[in-house]
């Protein structure tokens, strides 16, 4: 990894909220060390961590030490170690009180008197959903969101999905949010977007006239998204059932995957230029049939989610869910789109497969040669690459064919360590690149697009039918008959 040449970065103010927390010690810790080892941080940066216990430097810091020890591939060596955990300062904070921010404004002032150039503040809410609009509030109250100073360079925001629980409280996270803070502040953190054959697939198909050619309805006879997942609900019990893989998975993840897949070409691969033809496409999807759930949308539960601790006995959340969508755009309004997610399935793996029109030509008719679609697979995990499935002749004296790949695969193309999904994003946050962000209005069609199912799921009656599986099947055999 190394910065493009034409990166300039700031003095740099970087908070977290909820520094000792999960997410904390087993992604951003590591991440932002990886970036500090390769010469992607900014010259002059300091961090602030701000969580509710108390602590001295010296523990903080060794907490620092155990999780880069414990997370980070590799060894980290001492010296680095050093001067890695030097970056950082703590505050023990309830951040639910207002004099918790005046410290942290102190704090800041006096990073701040070193300003001699532009200077940014990041705030990252690494917190449970429910903290984000009292963060936000009482960092306006303390103006630490506005410009620094010296300069007008206005402070970041950073937030973790979810971004809502549906269409209504994400309106209303919206609404607050942006009350205090402009959408060039706000940076909505969805680490699927990080991963390197999402941010591939834009150029993968307009660079490449033979892929950007076949890229229509003529060419193409469904588009699928596949995320799934070979663990349970694990830890995160308490939460997922009151969520469950249609908010978790689809809403977000599955929906972004199909934008990119169907968006028309931009201008540019700048933010503004991204982000309008994905909203764009976003506004013309929505699922089969409004009228007929059961037409638009499946879920399934595997066996014994529901003696999982943190779980209801009687719950009827899905741990699976499958949709088929349609699109109003010219270019897709005949091509039917599916979304598949779940736990507990036989592998864990994210792709998205174009399946094209099977072969219509004299020669396959008059030869009696098999016609299955070929197929364009995009890998997202675990092994990033693309493959097209393809029929040749077998060797021989008569004309039979057979099914072959062609593939491609990142980390044998490529020696480059590739930067993880989160080292990634927050070096674009630093940098103030917000392509692989999702915007205000693109988490609000996502949540419309999917929330005539919310409401008939979750219905008192008249509900659709939740089908059980098998744990390390490939979902409900129902889900076979779905995708006919």
């Amino acid at each position: 990894m190394e910065k493009a040449p034409q990166t300039e970065y700031l003095p740099t103010t970087f908070t977290i909220f909820g520094i000792t927390g999960d997410l904390s010690r087993r992604k951003l810790l590591p991440s932002i060390f990886h970036l500090f080892r390769h010469g992607l941080l900014p010259e002059h940066i300091e961090f602030i961590g701000l969580a509710i216990e108390e602590k001295t430097t010296e523990e903080f810091h060794a907490l620092i030490a155990d999780s880069l020890r414990t997370f980070v591939d590799g060894t980290v060596e001492e010296n680095e170690l050093t001067q890695f955990v030097s970056l950082f300062s703590y505050l023990q904070s309830d951040i639910t009180k207002r004099d918790a921010y005046d410290v942290l404004q102190k704090r800041m002032h006096d990073s701040d008197k070193k300003c001699d150039a532009p200077h940014q503040s990041i705030f990252y809410l690494a917190v449970a959903p429910h903290f984000f609009i009292p963060i936000i509030e009482h960092l306006d109250a303390s103006h630490l969101t506005g410009p620094c100073p010296e300069y007008d360079v206005k402070a970041k925001i950073v937030i973790e999905k979810p971004f809502g629980r549906d269409v209504e409280s994400a309106a209303a996270l919206n609404e607050t949010v942006l009350k205090y803070a402009d959408e060039d502040q706000i940076y909505r953190m969805d680490h699927y977007l990080g991963k390197e054959t999402v941010q591939n697939m834009l150029l993968f198909r307009f660079t490449n006239p033979v892929i950007n050619d076949s890229w229509n309805p003529k060419a193409i006879e469904r588009i699928e998204i596949i995320a799934s997942e070979n663990i349970g609900v694990e830890q995160r019990a308490s939460y997922y059932d009151t969520a469950g893989a249609l908010r978790d998975m689809v809403q977000s993840h599955g929906l972004a995957l199909l934008s990119l897949v169907t968006m028309d070409e931009p201008n540019s691969l700048q933010s503004k230029d991204i982000h309008e033809k994905k909203q764009e496409m976003f506004e013309t999807i929505s699922i089969f049939d409004e009228n007929n759930i059961e037409s638009s949308a499946l879920r399934g539960q595997y066996e014994g989610y529901t003696q999982s601790d943190g779980v209801a006995p009687d719950s009827t959340t899905e741990t699976f869910a499958q949709l088929r969508l349609k699109s109003s755009h010219p270019q897709w309004k005949d091509v039917p789109m599916y979304i598949t997610t779940g736990k507990m399935l036989a592998s864990k793996e994210t792709r998205v497969q174009i399946h094209f029109t099977p072969c219509q030509s004299n020669i396959c008719k008059t030869q009696g040669i098999r016609t299955e679609p070929n197929i364009l697979e995009l890998r997202v995990q675990p092994q990033e690459g693309i493959s097209l499935k393809l029929f040749a002749k077998k060797p021989g004296f008569y004309v039979e064919t057979q099914e072959v790949e062609m593939t491609f695969d990142y980390n044998a193309s490529f020696s480059d360590e590739q930067p993880s999904p989160y080292e990634r994003l927050i070096h674009d946050v630093i940098i103030g690149d917000q392509s692989l962000f999702p915007s205000t209005e693109e988490v609000m069609d996502q949540w419309r697009i999917i929330q005539p199912i919310l409401d008939t799921w979750t219905s008192s009656h008249d509900h659709p039918p939740i089908y059980t599986y098998p744990k390390g099947s490939h979902g409900p055999a129902e889900s076979k008959q779905f995708l006919s």
